[in-house]
């Protein structure tokens, strides 16, 4: 990996391993359930990274942005 990978592809590996029960148990269906996951899994991934991006990665962003 390297500076290249995502700080929020750590947060969210966790949550794969350990999906959310509620999601789970929404729907009976494997599939769908999977699906639903997923999205949760897309929904959750994005605005934890949007959080962490804008509050940790904020002044490195900042720097690499001024000097393109």
């Amino acid at each position: 990996s390297g500076p290249g990978k995502h700080v929020g592809d750590f947060l969210t590996e966790r949550h794969l391993l350990t999906p959310p029960r509620r999601e789970a148990t929404d729907s009976p269906s494997p599939t769908s359930t999977l699906h639903t996951a997923a999205r949760a899994y897309n929904l959750h991934r994005e605005s934890s990274c949007m959080s962490l991006c804008s509050t940790v990665l904020s002044p490195w962003m900042s720097a690499t942005s001024d000097s393109r």
